[in-house]
């Protein structure tokens, strides 16, 4: 018996010791389009894989369900950086009513501003200066795609998502997509393709349901794949 309870103990030991968080804060520029808010949900029974093909490349896609929004913490905070005078990546997913860290990491001494605006609406969230090393960090509190520039060096350009929605995405430059661990149930698809955007309801059934797009009546037609 006390040979089993000091089994226990050091198993349980190696479980919660195991369930670290990233602590170092660097800021990681590989992946230039389409940085996620939060991980994939963990896979379930009646999880789907959502995929298919956008009429536009980097084309930004959501899925918002119908019924109440699932109840997940981003794991990592979203990062926007500055450097060489442009910004990584040029499109950022945000979770609305969390935080966004806007940041500057030039090599060389250089000032850069970050000027946000609603793209619809215009209406600005914020305009500061950001000095090398230094950071900025600010939670939005509506949904909307937000046009980011720097009024000092005007063509710098980057596109910032901001959704409560977890299941968003970027489409690569072929326009394909997949959206993973997605609960089955009836979704608001959202597409923003170029200068179209294309919204129809989506009923997700696991194991795969499948999106064919048409950009010219905005009506996408879902398969469950076997």
């Amino acid at each position: 018996m006390e040979l089993l309870k000091v089994c226990t103990i050091a198993c349980s030991f190696l479980v919660v010791s195991s369930c670290t968080t990233r602590t170092d804060g660097s800021f990681d520029k590989t992946d230039k389009t389409g940085a996620s808010a939060s991980e994939p949900h963990p896979a379930s029974p009646s999880a789907a894989t959502v995929r298919g093909k956008a009429p536009a490349p980097a084309s930004v896609v959501i899925l918002m369900p119908r019924g109440s929004l699932p109840d997940q913490r981003p794991s990592e905070t979203p990062v926007m950086d500055q450097s060489g005078q442009m910004f990584f990546p040029d499109i950022l997913i945000a979770r609305t009513g969390y935080p966004v860290t806007f940041a500057n990491t030039d090599t060389d001494p250089e000032f850069h501003n970050i000027d946000v605006k609603n793209g619809d609406t215009r209406e600005q969230s914020f305009n500061v200066t950001i000095p090398t090393g230094g950071s900025y960090s600010y939670t939005f509190e509506h949904d909307g795609l937000y046009d980011v520039t720097c009024d000092i060096h005007p063509g710098m350009y980057a596109e910032l998502v901001v959704s409560s929605s977890p299941y968003v995405v970027v489409s690569d430059a072929g326009g394909t997509f997949a959206i993973k661990n997605v609960p089955e149930g009836t979704y608001t698809m959202t597409v923003y393709a170029g200068k179209d955007t294309i919204e129809k309801d989506v009923n997700v059934k696991a194991p795969t349901t499948e999106v064919r797009l048409d950009s010219r009546d905005g009506s996408p037609t879902t398969q469950p794949l076997q």
